[in-house]
Order: C-alpha cells, then structure tokens, then sequence
C-alpha cells in the first residue's frame, strides 16, 4: 500500500499550528524545499526556517525544541527547523546566495498569531 502524501496546504496548515502551539515569538517563518514547490512526495521532509528573539542566546539544538515536540511525524513525515535570531537572519541575508535567498525566493511565508508584519 502506498502512504498517503499530505498536500502541500494540509502541511503549511500544520506548520502554523506548530508555530501558534508554542509560547516562542516568532517573527518571520518561511516552509521551503519540496514541499514549498509542491514536488514532495511520501519520503520528503517539511524544511522550515523560523526567526525569533527568543533564540538569542539558545544553543541551535534547543531552539526548535517547542516545535519538533508538536509536529505530527506520523502524519507529516521528517521535519527539519533551521532556527536564526533576527541579527542572524539579516546577517546571512546579506550574502544573497546563500539559504536565506532560496527561502525568500522560493519559499511560503507563514503567518503565525506571533508573527509580527514584515
């Protein structure tokens, strides 16, 4: 039997879930990758980018903790959450060829109840 790929809205749905289930103020999130050019398929993970302030001073193996103890793996398959602090993400920002570029060119925002406008 072939798994049941989730479609790329039920995901961002999922993802905005995640990021409004959690007490972290995020300030820009952005869904990239596969499931962003809707070409994901049963083995695809979701690849998030997601700034806070409240990263500033967290180890990067802490900072997506609130969000992979809610996302539904069984439903949604792998996730991956690249976590910046806004000084980060402006800084890599800069370099324009970098993930950053791919996500703002290529990616879907996300807007959460925390998220403040761009």
């Amino acid at each position: 039997m072939t798994p049941t790929v989730p479609s790329r809205e039920s995901i961002v749905a999922h993802v905005r879930a995640v990021l409004d289930d959690t007490d972290v103020r995020v300030t820009r999130a952005i869904v990239l990758g596969s499931v962003a050019r809707d070409e994901h398929d049963a083995m695809s993970d979701t690849d998030m980018l997601v700034v806070s302030p409240d990263f500033e001073g967290a180890p990067g193996a802490r900072r997506g903790r609130p969000y992979r103890d809610r996302w539904e793996c069984e439903r949604f398959g792998s996730v991956d959450f690249v976590e910046y602090t806004p000084a980060e993400y402006d800084e890599y920002r800069r370099r324009e060829d970098g993930l950053i570029a791919v996500a703002e060119r290529e990616g879907i925002p996300v807007v959460s109840i925390a998220t403040e406008p761009n």
